[in-house]
């Protein structure tokens, strides 16, 4: 399962958890064998712009589950779910820091 979180950052500064929100997640889920990848979209409906894109149909055509939820925290309550309901082997993120 590959994982990005997407946190609205001030200006040049990396994203800091206590002041910037995470407004969207994706995943991508790889299936056993080759079998089909899932990719998916948790975006937080009070950034009005990410929650407008992710529900256009260019988004739509590409993602298997797009999922709009109230604040930061349903989103990640959301994504834990996902991931115990998939179970993934890995568990992958980009550009992840220390």
């Amino acid at each position: 399962m590959h994982l990005e979180i997407l946190a609205v950052s001030r200006g040049k500064l990396l994203p800091d958890p206590e002041l910037d929100p995470v407004c969207c997640i994706f995943y991508l889920l790889h299936g056993d064998r080759g079998l089909k990848c899932n990719m998916g979209i948790i975006a937080v409906k009070q950034d009005e712009f990410i929650a407008t894109s992710v529900t256009s149909p260019e988004f739509k055509a590409k993602c298997e589950a797009i999922e709009i939820v109230e604040d930061e925290t349903e989103a990640f309550t959301r994504l834990i779910q996902i991931v115990q309901l998939h179970n993934p082997d890995i568990l992958m993120g980009y550009e992840v820091r220390k």
